[in-house]
């Protein structure tokens, strides 16, 4: 096999031709790889539209979207066609933004860790106050209110309700979620809850992490505790987020948290040759074990919908040669396969086996029953594609890393004969703007992992980009994010274009509310929605421009006034902006009045919040606050609580000038950007 892939002779050759032509053919349900497909033409590109300036080809131009003063000037292609039951959201993950690593009772993690190691993070950056969420989340789940999602992606973090991983239960970290989700239940925003998002208990990684077959019967338990805790008010669940990012960066390359990998100079232990795949049998185990708790415990009596969320780039051959269309669909079965053929099949793909020999570990009997149809649906995080090539016949300069020696393939945004990148650049080196290949994607899923004609749902779990030049900017202009309104406009178009070719698409989230801690990257890059300043202590947000095209695209999208789109031109979602606000409101002082008073009769009172002050500009700025203050202040914290429902209901009454300092997006009331 390593010869015929390699073409080191000319039997192989024939034989390996013949099997790219055989794989060409579509294989109906068959888990055998579907048919390669091109990417559609990028309109934007064709036309010669200014990308870099965020134009984009539509109503027969080159236009920006989104007009200086916040009108749409276009909307995606068939936006008023999406279904009424979609679900738009936008996601966020708790070590990226919730901070208060130290509060609350939570245990250290391995980010807390790698974070702290000198060289390990951009500026030596940490998530131990990120966006501050933990004290800052009903503002957040009011950000999310105003843009009109009707889904809300965040997961939990482990070690604020295991600090050691297992074990006692932390009932104050419990109840942090416990309260978020009773407050988006009551925005009327449906939670999308995942398990775990990269930041494994330091307790359970100094036992052997996911290296230790043990590590199924803990995430197990930790299941068990979260989805009885809430179950009755989450119907959707993901057990892990980007497995093969963490895997492979974590395991193989050594750049994210346990950052483990062969080379010493980087790396003090690992096996970048064995232990990625030994950790991603583990991860398997541990959602397939996660899966059967919830559909024999809870799915029962409460119903709700389990599954994954899987990263996939679109591998678009770097040539007509069919050893690059070959090294092609082999990336999609390295990068997605991996994890989505044991889910549908139960097992591995073959061609993993074969290439990976027995560094692969093999399921059981009962595990592969388990794991085979352990999701209820398919969810995707998409960001790009890259050009693939046959790694013989690309021959990179650079050093061909583990990883790609073992799939025989490079992949990456420029083409490795011509030298043209396959879209415009993001801030990322590693994102480049190719709509055209989440339109195949979705297409390629479909088709592969379809469940007896059924079409699985899928669900677009993260979507989003860095801005270029995004990070130096300064405020007001900052929020000028044209590039982003671009890159969602054709990304979301592409996504309508696949529903309306027969893809069942159930839901899209951006990525992301906030701006946050980019794992390895700090804060050196920008992927919000909403701007987080960071030199603040508070953290004070606001709205991009991004944020109130994607609030307009949503309510375009459900049938504005009961027409279609809005007239090009116009901005109606200040009247849908104010009607999000006042509902917001008006549920948050019977929340809060309801909380306030709860809290007041507790025994043990925990103020979260404090009051705000106005500063002499007229935004709202929230006051310095110690959770752990001395016997005085503690002694006076219960009268501080019995008043907090209506210092609360003033905050976010006050919320919009905070965040945004114009309801329609960041524009000003003399008709000039701002923030």
């Amino acid at each position: 096999i390593r010869r015929t892939v390699m073409g080191r002779d000319r039997l192989g050759a024939v034989v390996a031709v013949l099997g790219s032509l055989w794989q060409l053919v579509p294989a109906g349900s068959s888990p055998v790889l579907q048919g390669h497909r091109k990417s559609p033409a990028a309109l934007s590109s064709l036309h010669g539209c200014d990308r870099a300036g965020g134009e984009v080809w539509c109503n027969g131009r080159c236009q920006a979207p989104l007009a200086r003063n916040g009108a749409v000037q276009c909307y995606p292609s068939g936006i008023g066609g999406v279904p009424a039951d979609f679900a738009w959201g936008a996601a966020t993950a708790a070590y990226q933004i919730e901070g208060g690593v130290d509060e609350g009772g939570r245990g250290m993690t391995i980010w807390d860790v790698f974070s702290h190691t000198p060289g390990k993070t951009a500026h030596g950056d940490t998530g131990d106050v990120a966006d501050d969420h933990y004290h800052h989340w009903q503002e957040d789940v009011a950000l999310a209110k105003s843009l009109g999602l009707s889904h809300y992606r965040f997961s939990i973090a482990w070690s604020r309700i295991l600090p050691q991983g297992v074990g006692r239960v932390n009932a104050e970290g419990l109840a942090f979620y416990e309260e978020l989700v009773d407050f988006l239940k009551l925005m009327d925003i449906e939670p999308f809850v995942t398990l775990y998002h990269w930041d494994l208990p330091q307790a359970l990684e100094d036992q052997g992490g996911w290296l230790n077959s043990s590590i199924a019967d803990a995430f197990e338990e930790y299941a068990r505790v979260i989805f009885k805790a809430l179950g009755d008010r989450v119907q959707f669940w993901l057990t892990f987020n980007e497995p093969h990012t963490f895997v492979r960066q974590g395991y193989s390359e050594g750049n994210h948290a346990p950052g483990r990998c062969s080379d010493r100079s980087r790396c003090a232990a690992g096996d970048s040759f064995t232990e990625p795949y030994v950790v991603a049998h583990n991860v398997l185990r541990s959602h397939a074990r996660a899966v059967r708790v919830f559909r024999e415990e809870v799915q029962p009596a409460l119903g709700g919908k389990v599954g994954i969320t899987l990263n996939v780039d679109w591998a678009e051959p770097a040539s007509d040669n069919l050893w690059d269309i070959k090294a092609a669909q082999d990336y999609e079965l390295f990068q997605l396969g991996w994890f989505a053929d044991p889910i549908a099949f139960g097992d591995y793909p073959s061609e993993l086996r074969a290439r990976i020999g027995d560094r692969i570990p093999t399921f059981s009997s009962e595990e592969s029953s388990l794991l085979k149809g352990s999701t209820d649906f398919f969810a995707m995080n998409f960001y790009n594609g890259f050009y693939v090539a046959n790694l013989s016949r690309a021959s990179p300069s650079d050093p061909v890393p583990f990883w790609s020696a073992d799939q025989g393939i490079t992949s990456s945004g420029r083409n490795f004969y011509t030298g043209n990148a396959i879209g415009e650049q993001a801030a990322s080196p590693w994102l480049f703007n190719t709509p055209g290949g989440l339109y195949n994607m979705l297409r390629w899923v479909q088709d592969r992992y379809d469940d007896k004609g059924k079409h699985l749902p899928i669900y677009i779990t993260e979507n989003g980009c860095d801005a270029p030049g995004e990070s130096s900017g300064q405020l007001p202009s900052v929020l000028k994010d044209q590039w982003r309104v671009a890159y969602h406009y054709e990304y979301i178009e592409q996504m309508v274009a696949a529903m309306h070719d027969g893809v069942n698409v159930k839901g899209y989230f951006a990525w992301s509310l906030l701006d946050n801690f980019e794992w390895a990257d700090g804060y050196s890059k920008r992927f919000g929605l909403h701007y987080v300043d960071y030199t603040k202590s508070d953290r004070p947000r606001y709205e991009k421009h991004s944020a109130n095209f994607y609030r307009q695209v949503i309510v375009a999208s459900r049938g504005w006034m009961g027409g279609a789109a809005p007239p090009i031109g116009t901005a109606p979602m200040s009247l849908a902006t104010t009607v999000a606000f006042t509902a917001a409101v008006l549920a948050a002082i019977a929340w809060t009045t309801w909380a306030g008073a709860r809290k007041a009769a507790s025994t043990a009172p925990r103020d979260q919040y404090s009051p705000l002050r106005q500063t002499e500009c007229g935004e709202y700025q929230r006051e310095a606050s110690n959770h752990r203050g001395n016997s005085q202040e503690r002694q006076e914290q219960p009268q501080r609580t019995a008043k907090g429902p209506e210092e609360e209901r003033r905050r976010l009454v006050e919320l919009p000038r905070h965040v945004s300092g114009g309801v329609d997006g960041g524009i000003g009331e003399d008709g000039k950007d701002g923030p």
